[in-house]
């Protein structure tokens, strides 16, 4: 199917269980093309986000797709059929996905789901031709390879038709809930919280569990508001600090999404580094990565803007200066 898909240049952009259907004679159908997008080169910048947490990639969190998009969200399904857990159950803190060693095609899943895009499996066909030509000792036959992916997919299918997983939904609210907030550190509520940091959910974690009191509780609202790509409700998370705790707080919306431009690219978290230089804007990494981000983006006064801070600011002749320098060079 993404092999059909991706030659005609379309990007189906939320491919998960609840998308997938298996027709009575055993075949799979890909359903629910309204998030499809046509691919404008070798990436789509700029997109609308759409998808679902777990299942989409960091960039895509920036509106940044490509091939290997699709991909993700494809090795992201079948993981959920081999644990029976959602994708957001298996999110480590660098963001990546745990593929568990007894995992069925591990190698394969692993190398759909790498966080960094340029690591992971880079078209369709490629992943066709790892899937059926795998690099082992015993050879796997196309036919068990095939049939072992509907399988996967069929499992998949079962776990949204029939029960749902814990991670589905919000925990349920609880009378003593306001108490248990209070006890619990900043750090622990985002623990509890962070699965449901995306789109879909992350307003009804937020009315059900509010995070604790304190210039690091709001940090930590505003970075679950921030991976959710609501930046609006993010900025009114930290304008709620008071002025001279408010750069922590932003600090702590660094250290979330500073993860998300190291594994998937700085565009990725274009919207969240900018948000964090209204509180810290002498932020030197914030700078480079809102900076590189707004170059790629084509957004170039806002770019020389803050990669000249950052080289202003950062005096080590290493990677990222030479990178900022590039990108103020083509600017001009």
């Amino acid at each position: 199917m993404l092999v059909y898909l991706h030659k005609l240049g379309v990007l189906h952009r939320d491919i998960k269980p609840d998308n997938l259907i298996v027709r009575p004679g055993g075949e799979l159908v890909l359903v629910d093309f309204g998030s499809a997008r046509e691919l404008s080169g070798t990436h789509t910048y700029g997109s609308t986000l759409v998808g679902t947490f777990g299942y989409m990639p960091t960039e895509q969190l920036g509106g940044t797709v490509d091939a290997t998009s699709d991909l993700y969200a494809l090795g992201a399904t079948l993981l959920h059929a081999a644990t029976g857990k959602s994708p957001s159950e298996l999110l480590s803190s660098d963001m990546s996905l745990r593929v568990p060693r007894d995992a069925p095609l591990r190698p394969w899943i692993a190398a759909l789901v790498q966080p960094r895009r340029e690591r992971r499996i880079q078209s369709a066909v490629a992943a066709l031709a790892a899937l059926e030509h795998p690099p082992q000792s015993r050879r796997v036959r196309p036919q068990f390879a095939v049939l072992a992916a509907a399988g996967m997919a069929m499992t998949a299918l079962s776990f949204v038709r029939g029960s749902a997983p814990a991670a589905a939904s919000a925990p349920p609210a609880r009378t003593t809930s306001a108490r248990a907030t209070a006890a619990s550190s900043p750090q622990q509520w985002f623990a509890m919280a962070k699965p449901f940091c995306n789109p879909v959910e992350v307003a009804q974690i937020m009315a059900r569990r509010p995070p604790p009191a304190g210039w690091n509780g709001a940090g930590y609202a505003a970075g679950c508001w921030a991976l959710a790509g609501r930046i609006a409700e993010a900025r009114a998370a930290l304008a709620s600090v008071p002025d001279q705790e408010r750069p922590r707080a932003a600090g702590i919306v660094f250290d979330l999404a500073h993860p998300v431009a190291d594994a998937g690219d700085d565009i990725a978290a274009a919207p969240i580094m900018n948000l964090v230089l209204e509180s810290r804007p002498d932020d030197f990494q914030a700078l480079y990565h809102a900076g590189m981000s707004d170059s790629a983006l084509g957004n170039a006064e806002r770019a020389r803007t803050h990669l000249t801070e950052f080289l202003r600011l950062y005096k080590e002749n290493d990677g990222f200066t030479r990178n900022a320098r590039d990108a103020l060079a083509r600017l001009r």
